[in-house]
């Protein structure tokens, strides 16, 4: 599959039209021209919208193409791992607009730097090994490597497999312990939810069924219902007894991507219930406009006994 067409986490015609009074979409164009957002941030608005309006990516392809993880060297190793899917989502929206021989030449050097990273989030916490799981997957679509799809396959299934996700939904080693971290438990849950969940959907793209994969019931879906609860009240969180209810927002604010994806594919009440306070849903390192990229499923009209 070519990522150029289908995007890393949807294809183009699953999107919502183009409308310039959509709210996403008016956010969505605002963006590139937000001096106070980070560059990638701005960059990778500029070519969502290019690319779910079918147009030319410009000068947001050239910044993408430039662009090395090393960028991010002075951030922690999750915040390094999170930038660079960024970058690969970003290099994935503009692709089917390079010439292949640039293409080559780039892509080249972004996947050895990304290969150093993969290899520092490995040895790193907890929380920057599962984002690892999705940067690997990810950096096997662009890159057109189905070793690195494999890999982050396995380590997904793994995950399940040895129960580090809970009936429960929390996922024991994020939320366990970490005086080394300066994340709290709940955003370290958050983070490998995404990471989980964003590893899933580019494997849907791909023809993987990892949101299928349960033992005994257990799956991406479970981590994935797992946090939202907590956006209104931290009453029930057992894993930091300081969490309060403007940290538990803070961070699904920020890193909310993944739900919009969560609730096309679950179709849950309660991820409705929480996304329409979050909508529309920015995120930068994990789908981008995921408003408009997973728009809600229409259900069908309900019909009377004779049609």
């Amino acid at each position: 599959m070519i990522v150029g067409t289908s995007g890393l986490f949807s294809r183009r015609e699953q999107a919502t039209p183009f409308d310039p009074t959509h709210d996403a979409y008016a956010a969505l164009a605002a963006l590139p021209a937000d001096t106070a957002a980070p560059d990638l941030s701005r960059v990778l608005a500029a070519a969502q919208l290019a690319w779910l309006t079918d147009q030319p990516p410009h000068e947001s392809a050239d910044w993408l193409l430039a662009a090395r993880p090393g960028m991010w060297a002075h951030l922690t190793a999750h915040e390094q791992g999170l930038n660079a899917l960024g970058l690969l989502h970003g290099l994935s929206l503009v692709r089917a607009h390079v010439d292949a021989a640039v293409w080559a030449e780039n892509a080249a050097a972004t996947a050895e730097d990304i290969n150093n990273l993969l290899q520092l989030l490995a040895s790193a916490d907890y929380t920057s090994s599962v984002i690892g799981h999705a940067l690997g997957f990810a950096a096997g679509a662009v890159f057109d490597s189905p070793a690195h799809i494999d890999a982050a396959t396995a380590s997904v299934r793994r995950m399940i497999d040895d129960g580090e996700i809970r009936p429960q939904g929390h996922i024991a080693g994020a939320v366990e312990a970490d005086r080394s971290s300066r994340l709290s438990a709940f955003a370290r849950q958050v983070l490998c939810t995404k990471a989980v969940v964003l590893t899933a959907e580019m494997a849907a793209a791909q023809g993987i069924d990892l949101w299928g994969y349960n033992v005994r019931g257990v799956s991406a879906s479970t981590a994935a219902m797992f946090p939202i609860y907590f956006f209104y009240t931290v009453k029930k969180w057992k894993f930091d007894a300081e969490l309060t209810t403007d940290e538990s927002q803070r961070v699904l604010r920020a890193h909310g991507g993944w739900i919009e994806m969560a609730a096309r594919r679950l179709d849950h009440k309660d991820l409705y219930t929480l996304l329409a306070d979050l909508r529309p849903v920015w995120d930068a390192t994990g789908g981008g406009m995921t408003t408009l990229t997973h728009p809600q499923r229409e259900k069908p009209k309900r019909r009377g006994l004779f049609g």
